[in-house]
């Protein structure tokens, strides 16, 4: 207890003041670019109220992308020059010689890596080159044009990636044990695959062209063979669903995992892709600050203070409806209909279901709001789905056009309903049917290609696999989720 507290005292009287001085400082190099832009603009030929109508039309860029970036470098200086690697290795526990720093240094560096501020940095940046080298710059052994989404890790001098490795979305990575005591090496080998919402333990090996299916976890210390699929969380551990899994691929799958791999060899289209994609991704992400700016505009045309303070708030609710109005606009001229099929990356689709995915990111607020009431109901309609009446709905979409639900559907918070799944780099569409009375709760997720039937129940934390069907009434439950006895 007496080491806990000195521990406790070492965070509040210098490790809080330390933080929120990390967050503070880049708002300086913020003010200097502002101030930058501000002589910049004052040089052109225009009146006084276009310089400065075009000075607020760029400021949210300005702000969003120098603030993040300034902060990324921090976080990067704090891990070299304070923090120091954490890598594999025994670690000294509280009441050992150097116990109180490391487990300081430590959480030092999970703050900031657990921020909203990093993960409003990094987030954005997903399948591109700039998450690679942002995890290099914190330690990770990373290989050749590895397409990563946001890797939640603390541990990053633990984390080692082959070349033409894919993660998927909200993968945890977890260097350390339970209790610290000692970190262990997570090694991905190269091109396997680590699927949404997987949850890898120290010294797991992920075997080359290995995969990690969706919500599967990677056993402490686990080697995973190459060419084998696991999915779930058995008892702690992964199911194997096979092992040499590419001598059951079909033929036409192989061609488009073929094409892929053409594709990666191409410096061109690499190179290429990745531009475009970050020029979406830089233009895209500030537009939430646009409207901010632009309800300011606004309100500042207001005789007095309490004008702009009751008309600011009106303005930005009242912009808020036209930024989902545009989001579905541009979906069904970007996209058109979502289709079944598979589709690899670095293609057209690949790209445009890139940018849809980056759109998203910026109608979060409105829809945060709406989720649970009428209008979820109605943005989903808008943008293809299917929904019967008097749905109640709190989940994540994305490839509306194929997710068909019946009368009186509730789809909990933290529900996947998305219908893509993506496998060696080639994302694969399929359908998703939820029919009348159906309830998906908390955090499950109904893959594509699933049928919950009138009635049935898909309890929390649960994940109906491809292909499966939940029959008429049946409650079901687990990762993979199976049938539940039940009283009624």
């Amino acid at each position: 207890r007496q080491y806990n507290l000195a521990q406790d005292r070492l965070r509040v009287w210098l490790g809080i003041h330390w933080l929120m001085l990390l967050h503070s400082l880049p708002l300086i190099p913020v003010i200097f670019a502002l101030e930058w832009l501000y002589a910049a603009v004052s040089t052109l030929s225009l009146t006084d109220n276009g310089k400065y109508y075009l000075f607020c039309a760029i400021l949210p860029w300005v702000y969003h992308h120098v603030f993040h970036t300034a902060f990324f470098l921090l976080v990067v200086l704090q891990k070299r020059l304070i923090v120091g690697p954490l890598g594999p290795g025994a670690t000294p526990r509280i009441g050992e010689p150097g116990g109180q720093w490391e487990a300081f240094r430590y959480w030092l560096h999970e703050r900031c890596v657990m921020s909203p501020e990093y993960d409003d940095t990094l987030g954005p940046w997903i399948g591109t080159e700039v998450l690679t080298v942002a995890y290099r710059m914190l330690g990770s052994k990373m290989g050749r044009r590895v397409q990563s989404d946001f890797v939640c890790v603390v541990e990053h001098d633990c984390m080692s990636v082959g070349d033409f490795v894919m993660f998927g979305s909200e993968v945890s990575v977890l260097g350390a044990t339970p209790d610290r005591s000692s970190r262990g090496p997570v090694r991905m080998c190269p091109m396997s695959n680590v699927l949404d919402h997987c949850c890898v333990l120290p010294g797991v090996t992920v075997g080359e062209k290995a995969v990690l299916g969706t919500a599967t976890v990677g056993a402490e210390g686990m080697y995973l063979p190459p060419d084998s699929v696991f999915t779930g969380n058995v008892r702690g551990k992964p199911m194997l669903l096979r092992l040499n899994a590419s001598d059951a691929t079909p033929a036409q799958e192989k061609d488009v995992e073929i094409a892929v791999l053409r594709y990666l060899d191409s410096p061109l289209r690499w190179h290429s892709f990745n531009a475009a994609l970050c020029a979406v991704v830089w233009l895209v992400q500030p537009i939430p600050y646009l409207l901010w700016v632009v309800a300011a505009l606004y309100a500042t045309m207001g005789s007095d203070w309490l004008d702009i303070l009751v008309t600011f708030p009106l303005v930005y609710l009242a912009l808020q409806p036209l930024d989902v109005l545009l989001h579905i606009v541009l979906k069904w001229v970007i996209i058109g209909r979502y289709k079944e099929g598979n589709f690899p990356f670095f293609g057209s689709y690949h790209f445009r279901w890139m940018v849809m995915m980056s759109l998203t990111g910026t109608t979060g607020h409105i829809m945060d709001l709406c989720v649970g009431t009428p209008f979820a109901a109605y943005f989903y309609r808008a943008m293809g789905a299917k929904v019967g009446q008097e749905c109640v709905l709190f989940g994540l979409g994305l490839e509306f056009d194929l997710l068909t639900m019946g009368d009186r559907v509730a789809v909990h918070d933290g529900v996947d309903t998305t219908n893509h799944t993506v496998e060696k780099m080639v994302i694969k569409n399929a359908p998703t049917y939820l029919g009348d009375y159906t309830s998906v709760c908390s955090h499950s997720m109904a893959m594509p290609g699933s049928v919950l039937c009138e009635g049935a129940v898909l309890l929390e934390h649960s994940q109906v696999l491809k292909g499966d069907t939940v029959p008429d009434g049946q409650v079901w439950a687990g990762m993979p989720a199976e049938a539940i006895p039940t009283t009624r």
